[in-house]
Formats: C-alpha cells, sequence, structure tokens
C-alpha cells in the first residue's frame, strides 16, 4: 500500500511502514520508519485519516491494526487490534463528505479478502 498525507508519502515494505517528506521539487526526502510490525505478518494495504492509520495485517489470524497519529520524527504505536474472520488485503475508510450520501457508514473501515474473498464492514 501507499498512502499520501499532506506532504509526507507513507508505503508498506513488508512487516513496516516507511515514510519521506515530499520535497518542493517532488523528489523524495529521508526515508524513515513509521511503524515498525511483527516479523511474521506482512502488511498488504493500509488507509490513513488526520494521522492515524488502519492496516491489513496477513496473519494467522488475520486482523486490522490501528496505529495512532505521529509527527515524522517519531515512530507510531500500535493502538487496538480488530481480529477478522478472515485474512484482510485491500482496506479504505469510508470518509464523510458534505452533501453526499455514502454507501456506507460514515467513519468505517471497508476490507477484502484475496484469499476468501468478500467485502468487510468493520463500524465502531
Amino acid at each position: 500500500g501507499v498512502q499520501i498525507e499532506g506532504s509526507t508519502l507513507y508505503y508498506a515494505a513488508g512487516s513496516d511502514i516507511l515514510k519521506t517528506n515530499i520535497q518542493s521539487d517532488h523528489s523524495a526526502g529521508e526515508v524513515r520508519v513509521h511503524y515498525d510490525g511483527a516479523n511474521l505478518a506482512t502488511i498488504d494495504d493500509f488507509t490513513i485519516e488526520q494521522g492515524y492509520i488502519a492496516y491489513a495485517k496477513v496473519s494467522a489470524p488475520g486482523s486490522i491494526e490501528l496505529l495512532k497519529p505521529a509527527s515524522f520524527n517519531h515512530r507510531a504505536k500500535h493502538f487496538k487490534t480488530i481480529l477478522m474472520p478472515v485474512i484482510p488485503s485491500s482496506i479504505a475508510y469510508q470518509k464523510s463528505y458534505p452533501g453526499s450520501s455514502p454507501l456506507f457508514k460514515e467513519g468505517s473501515i471497508l476490507s477484502t479478502s484475496f484469499f476468501s474473498g468478500g467485502l468487510y464492514q468493520v463500524t465502531f
């Protein structure tokens, strides 16, 4: 997964999420570890909203992991684990758009599973 929030680009690298600042000439700056994940799991995809990250943890059992926001100079810390009935792969956050009628509950996390199929919604 790859996501951009503000001027920071985040990308999954095995079990970690790395980050780099996007420079004014659109080149990448210094690369840092944003989150140091478990060595026996893989991050397939993730989504970011207001600094919070939800990522699809490919492991047994499958889960969606939530991370607290962290500045560029600090690493993110684990916030919450949501166990899934399947191993998740793709993940998205249902934003709230003024004047719209979203298909899924605003603020929910949507996930698919490459291995099992299906679309799953996590609500809070």
